[in-house]
């Protein structure tokens, strides 16, 4: 049935292809991949997308699977030199072409990329070890402007045009005095009268001509005294609870009624108040202590299963789908599971590092892109990782 669906998927990235639609073709080459893992066809024809979209070291990486799956294979080989000439990679490709040839040596589009290598390898001298795409940028000379030879003899520097500021100075002279009756008008709609017995206030220097006649502060508006006066009160309010209220001596007796009634809703809410706090406090999911760059360079200065071992207990299981996303790589993920298979396989291995393992080995699974991971692996490699299943329990098996 497997087979039946990678053939399926192949016929569909196939036509997709033809048409030019390569993203659409590499989607049904990657699901026949899924379907049918040992078929060097359809990582050799999703290889081929690649090149066409100048994905160079995905196609590099395709075609070195072909390889793996059959050794020799002679379009694996050419695909493969022809995206490393365009990495740059000009010893490996000669390399790979080399090997075509002795497999076809009647093969016309070997010789012909051979010749072409050649072609870059001697133009690569001249311009430095660059890539065909740098090769191919338009390049926009520079001319630089000499000085003539009457310019070059003279001595003298070269005239700068100035050009002249004028200041402008102000021809009338600042007022020394403000007509301050003239100025200070009242523009009130309603009509100003001066308070009687009420002592204007005394200014020293020259503003002695403020207090002007003019200028005189209308009455208050009376207030009714039928209107209730406005308690005064207030207080001081903590947190803890224990508030200190200030009343009006004048206050009802209602209100000192239900003081203390007050202050027990007071309490009852900011303790209400600190225990949410407290819960949403709890709720936050903690972060890890690393980057994925500073785990992995950690990670390489330690060789000791222990010390590895360690370096991982700061990790929650939880965070490595957020730790890794779609960076992890297979060579990683094996160092990680010698490191498990260390750590159960020893004597003296407890059933709470056993539960641990399991725990990571479960949302390893969970990390985006997993499956695709699993699929370089060899057999060995998926051997190790089914002795480390079983010695957790087998809960996970990663589909292998």
């Amino acid at each position: 049935m497997a087979s039946v669906d990678a053939q399926k998927a192949k016929d569909m990235g196939n036509a997709a292809f033809k048409a030019a639609q390569y993203p659409e073709a590499i989607g049904h080459y990657t699901t026949a991949v899924l379907a049918n893992p040992t078929d060097p066809t359809y990582p050799l024809n999703r290889a081929a997308a690649y090149l066409k979209l100048g994905k160079y070291e995905d196609a590099e990486r395709d075609c070195t699977t072909v390889l793996r799956l059959k050794h020799g294979h002679v379009k694996g080989l050419y695909r493969r030199a022809q995206a490393r000439i365009e990495l740059a990679k000009f010893d490996e490709a000669e390399q790979d072409l080399r090997e075509a040839l002795q497999s076809e040596p009647n093969n016309e589009p070997v010789k012909t990329e051979l010749k072409k290598l050649e072609a870059l390898r001697v133009q690569s001298k001249k311009t430095g070890h660059k890539s065909s795409q740098e090769l191919n940028r338009r390049r926009v000379p520079i001319e630089v402007v000499e000085p003539s030879s009457s310019q070059a003899g003279s001595t003298s520097p070269p005239k700068r045009r100035r050009v002249p500021i004028e200041i402008v100075e102000s021809s009338t002279a600042r007022p020394s005095t403000i007509d301050v009756g003239h100025d200070l008008n009242p523009v009130s709609t309603r009509t100003l009268s001066p308070t009687p017995n009420v002592p204007l206030p005394k200014s020293s220097g020259s503003t002695s001509s403020v207090a002007s006649p003019r200028v005189a502060a209308s009455k208050a508006p009376e207030v009714p005294s039928d209107r209730p006066k406005p308690k005064v009160g207030g207080g001081i309010f903590r947190r803890t609870g224990n508030h200190t209220v200030v009343q009006s001596p004048k206050e009802d007796n209602n209100a000192k009624l239900s003081k203390s009634a007050d202050d027990t809703t007071v309490k009852q809410s900011t303790s209400a108040h600190l225990e949410s706090a407290s819960l949403v406090s709890v709720s936050v999911a903690p972060k890890s202590p690393m980057t994925l760059f500073s785990f992995r360079r950690a990670w390489e200065a330690h060789d000791d299963p222990t010390d590895r071992w360690n370096l991982i207990q700061k990790i929650q299981p939880t965070y490595l789908p957020t730790l890794f996303q779609t960076s992890l790589e297979p060579t990683l993920l094996v160092s990680i599971v010698e490191t498990f298979q260390s750590l159960v396989s020893a004597e003296d291995a407890s059933d709470e590092d056993k539960e641990m393992v399991n725990d990571y080995m479960k949302w390893f699974a969970k990390i985006p892109r997993f499956e695709t991971v699993v699929l370089f692996l060899s057999s060995r490699e998926k051997s190790l990782v089914r002795s480390v299943c079983m010695a957790t329990g087998g809960k996970v098996s990663w589909g292998i």
